[in-house]
């Protein structure tokens, strides 16, 4: 499949051109329109797939186009042009029972006319749509595809022009591949669709099917579960049971009629007749069990019955399940969902960790009604209509939201959500064909020359409570007139995302990825939704990588790096939630540890929920720390008093727990125990990157509390903390030992030799325990014809003291700057599985060689990156879109110190130009260099803070000028201007 990514190469290098021109001469050069200039670069910029589309389904990043508008994202894949599928993934559909993300589902399309056709497509992230052909060489099919900015809707537009009509199969289908339960689907007027939850489950009746892991992934074990007898009327209800009858018919979710089942459904199993009806005969058999489909068991109440006759008490004979299987590497087996079992002969039923047993044997060799009945507060067993067992033992409120990460309580109305995972829908219509619905499945025919729409609609209960009506009065009040003012809308907000700011280069494969990597990130985020975990919403697979949960040792922070400098902070709207959310569960994990404040696993989940990762801390005391950093960045560039207000009470519970968890030893504050990455030695001491987000928690939070007039009582001791707590460990490659996968004797200099690191300092992980973390060194420092992504950390290393840490800079003193770039020297982790959304930022914050990182920055993204301008990388998700927006914008401004740097780390020889980049304390910047020579200097200041600026023009002063304001001439390195909030100021430099 050939694949790349293009756009107007001869006109962007045009603008450089007469840029640079003018420049030259020394005309004077006025800022472009942000806004204009932008649009007009992003329109050039598409995503090109020819032939199949690869990687999806996909347990990573999908390489397929992409579409999304931060919380349903579509990824369009499909190895055939006559069988197109579009992924649907949300960004809150995370299960609470599974404890990973789920997809929601996918449409299927089979068109035969295009049997042995060819797929021609384009991502273009300017419009954000998916467009282009499916064609054979006797038909041709045009199509387009969006997903409304402000809407969970896809529409996908269809053009015959072929000279034959053409008939089209559209089919749903949830995350098993099936149609869903029929009694359950979406089926009015024209409209087909069908329930969805990433809490659905395969319901089976008779045994359970468990999963093994094989090298290949999953296949069903042996089970010896089996009942022997007969199951007859199995039926779900949406009500709890409040007497010795069944709730009314008309509560009943699905009723099962076993006759109706296709042949499939029945593994060594009949159905015969009996006086309840066509009844399950099962056995005993191993492998015997009816399959009953896919379905979500309401969580806040239901009832469970069945008639059932009995003619082998087995020890452990499973009746009715609807279980989530623990999945490989089935580190955490524990029984989640609901089963109805005989356990010698006894009534039994378990929901979730909490099961009830009868106290008498059931008859043997007659009809007996059984039936389970749950409330949100017991669990109830029936027989007969009578009630034999009841359970109310179920964990209560704070233990949901404590440390036991794997305690569920579904329905209780004071958890999130009701404790749940969300029911959902996906929805379908074909708008101006006629369609005939069968089994789920629309067929229409598109004549020679026609257009036609097919919508899909993709809601769930985290969007609304009456998700499902939503869905429909979407599509059904769907028309013409008002699906163009929808796309309208559509345009129009991605017309104001480009409008923030622009970067312009002249690496055209970077500057692509710059603009790709935020379409991704925006496609994935959006104020007022779930923040996204690992994978965004452009989930294809049910086994997701880690869960696709939020790893706090860099994975969750690292995405969102790049929303503030690039002035799309909005991008970062939706981070701070799960934070706040999950405070009283941090607090309560503190308090199980004997630590004070807040303190959180390594993988956080939403709120209720789980991961099923049974990993915890992993040795490391960074994760709430670590996941400061962020909001103490955005504080920084912002300087808002409403965002600061905001995350008040997570930063002071952060600082809580290091306030206390600090020793001060000869007069200095260490983090001991600690370990400076995943598991590499629980019991470090002073981990650099740890220590620069302590070190960055402080410093920040002294003049918050000032700007809030909050917390004066405890400065004094943060200031205390902030004077004498441990330096960064600075140290020679000969003190450089247990190095990872190496003797611990052995230093960096005996791996590295004398000649490399003769003269260097360098910063060690922890300044006892873990010196290095770096592998495969014969590729670092070998010759390379491509990027060969390697690992080398788990996630942290000690160059993210620069950044995100921030705690050196082109400021600091020259024996730190010099740690600095020979740590980046001796590290040299350009192709990265992990930290590159770290390093290659932090190369340019210390003022490492800029020609050689954007060598390798073309090449990480040259190797790496797909055509929908995501990552091809088995560790990283999401955040690597941060690498190339983040990088780019250190090397053209600088700020987190005292002062800012325009083009601090740009090459000489190379012409750039960018407009609106936000720079710490709320100012945009627009400006343009070519030979060292910058041209013009244009700043926002949105909040009024004071303005020091390093001189863009050494050794000459500099003219400025107010929009209708005064003027004057300032001089120095550093020029200083007092601002109002508001104000523009155009700078030059003075003759």
């Amino acid at each position: 499949m050939l694949i790349c990514r293009h756009r107007s190469v001869l006109r962007s290098a045009t603008v450089l051109f007469l840029f640079s021109a003018a420049l030259a001469n020394g005309q004077s050069v006025m800022p472009p329109n942000v806004a204009a200039t932008a649009g007009k670069i992003v329109a050039g910029i598409h995503g090109s797939f020819e032939g199949r589309i690869n990687y999806t389904p996909n347990r990573t990043m999908p390489g397929g186009p992409l579409v999304g508008n931060g919380d349903l994202g579509v990824v369009m894949g499909g190895r055939y042009a006559n069988q197109p599928i579009f992924y649907f993934g949300k960004t809150d559909f995370y299960g609470v029972l599974r404890g990973r993300m789920m997809p929601m589902g996918h449409l299927s399309l089979n068109i035969p006319a295009l049997r042995g056709g060819k797929m021609s497509l384009q991502e273009n992230i300017g419009p954000a749509t998916i467009s282009g052909t499916l064609h054979s060489p006797a038909a041709t099919l045009a199509m387009q595809s969006w997903v409304a900015a402000k809407q969970n809707l896809m529409v996908l537009q269809l053009h015959n022009i072929g000279a034959q009509s053409m008939t089209i199969q559209s089919t749903l289908l949830d995350a098993w591949n099936t149609p869903g339960i029929n009694a359950i689907r979406v089926h009015e007027n024209e409209l087909s669709g069908l329930a969805v939850s990433p809490d659905s489950v395969q319901v089976y009746l008779g045994n359970r099917v468990k999963m093994e892991a094989d090298s290949r992934g999953q296949k069903p074990m042996n089970s010896s579960f089996a009942f022997s007898g007969r199951i007859a009327d199995i039926a779900l209800f949406r009500r709890a049971m409040t007497g010795p009858g069944l709730p009314p018919q008309k509560s009943i979710f699905v009723a099962w009629h076993l006759r109706h089942l296709a042949s499939h459904a029945l593994q060594q199993v009949s159905v015969v007749s009996s006086s309840h009806g066509a009844a399950g005969n099962f056995a005993g058999m191993q492998h015997g069990l009816i399959r009953l489909g896919v379905l979500r068991i309401p969580q806040r109440q239901f009832t469970v019955s069945a008639w059932i006759d009995v003619t082998k008490p087995y020890e452990n004979s499973f009746v009715f399940s609807a279980m989530a299987n623990p999945y490989w590497p089935r580190r955490f087996p524990y029984h989640r969902g609901l089963s109805l079992r005989l356990n010698n002969g006894r009534f039994e039923a378990k929901l979730n960790r909490t099961a009830v047993t009868s106290r008498n044997r059931l008859p043997m060799n007659q009809w007996v009604q059984i039936a389970v009945s749950y409330n949100a507060k017991s669990l109830t067993l029936y027989v007969n209509g009578h009630a034999v067992g009841s359970t109310t033992a179920f964990p209560t409120t704070a233990q949901v939201m404590g440390s036991d990460k794997c305690s569920i309580h579904t329905g209780d109305k004071h958890l999130p959500w009701d404790g749940c995972g969300p029911n959902g829908v996906l929805v379908q219509r074909v708008l101006g064909a006629s369609a005939n619905i069968r089994h789920g499945t629309l067929t229409f025919t598109i004549p020679a020359g026609a257009n036609v729409r097919l919508l899909v609609a993709a809601m769930d209960s985290h969007d609304t409570s009456d998700y499902r009506a939503a869905a429909v009065k979407m599509l059904t009040t769907a028309n013409q007139e008002n699906l163009a003012r929808l796309y309208a809308q559509h345009t129009q907000w991605w017309k104001g995302f480009w409008s923030r700011s622009y970067v312009e280069i002249p690496d055209k494969l970077l500057e692509n990825q710059w603009y790709g990597s935020l379409y991704v990130l925006a496609c994935c985020s959006e104020p007022g939704d779930t923040a996204p975990g690992l994978w965004g919403n452009f989930i294809t697979s049910r086994m997701m990588g880690w869960q696709g949960d939020y790893t706090l040792d860099y994975n969750f922070e690292a995405p969102f790096w790049a929303a503030c400098p690039t002035n799309h902070a909005a991008l970062a709207d939706n981070y701070d939630s799960i934070l706040l959310n999950w405070m009283p569960r941090g607090r309560a994990i503190a308090k199980h540890y004997g630590q004070h404040g807040l303190y959180y696993f390594t993988q956080m989940t939403p709120v209720p929920g789980w991961s099923d990762d049974p990993s915890h801390f992993l040795g490391q005391k960074c994760g709430a720390v670590f996941a400061a950093v962020d909001c103490i960045q955005r504080w920084r560039y912002t300087r808002s008093a409403v965002y600061a207000k905001k995350i008040w009470p997570f930063l002071t519970g952060v600082a809580d727990f290091w306030d206390h968890y600090l020793k001060l030893q000869n007069g200095l504050y260490m983090d001991i125990n600690d370990a400076a990455d995943e598991g590499f030695h629980r019991n470090d001491v002073n981990p650099a990157a740890d220590l620069a987000f302590i070190h960055l928690l402080y410093q920040n939070l002294i003049p918050m509390s000032r700007q809030l007039h909050k917390a004066a009582a405890q400065r004094r001791h943060w200031a205390d903390i902030l004077a004498h707590l441990s330096p960064l460990p600075v140290v020679s490659p000969s003190d450089v030992n247990e190095i990872y996968v190496a003797p611990p004797s052995r230093t960096l200099t005996d791996l590295l030799g004398a000649r490399r690191t003769d003269g260097k300092l360098v910063l060690r992980f922890a300044q006892k325990g873990t010196g290095w973390a770096n592998r495969n060194y014969a590729l670092r420092f070998g010759p390379r014809k491509r990027a060969v992504i390697t690992a080398s950390s788990a996630g942290m290393d000690s160059l993210q003291a620069v950044f995100p840490g921030w705690q050196i800079g082109l400021e600091s003193s020259p024996k730190m700057l010099k740690a600095g770039r020979d740590t980046t020297e001796l590290m040299r982790i350009w192709y990265d599985a992990n930290d590159s959304s770290s390093f290659y930022p932090a190369a340019a914050a210390v003022g490492y060689n800029p020609e050689k990182i954007l060598r390798h920055l073309h090449i990480f993204v040259q190797h790496n990156a797909f055509p929908n301008f995501a990552y091809n990388i088995h560790n990283g998700g999401v955040e690597n879109e941060a690498t190339v927006p983040t990088a780019l914008c250190a090397m053209l401004i600088q700020s987190y110190q005292k002062n800012i740097h325009l083009f601090p780390d740009w090459p000489l020889n190379e012409t750039a130009r960018f407009g609106n980049l936000l720079a710490c304390g709320n100012f945009l910047i627009s400006s343009a260099m070519r030979s060292g020579r910058v041209g013009y200097v244009k700043i926002i200041s949105n909040a009024g803070q004071p303005l020091r600026l390093s001189n863009p023009w050494p050794g000459q002063s500099v003219h400025y000028q107010i929009v209708a304001g005064k003027q004057g001439t300032l001089s120095g390195t550093v020029v200083t201007l007092a601002t109002h909030a508001g104000e523009i100021i155009n700078l030059r430099a003075g003759q």
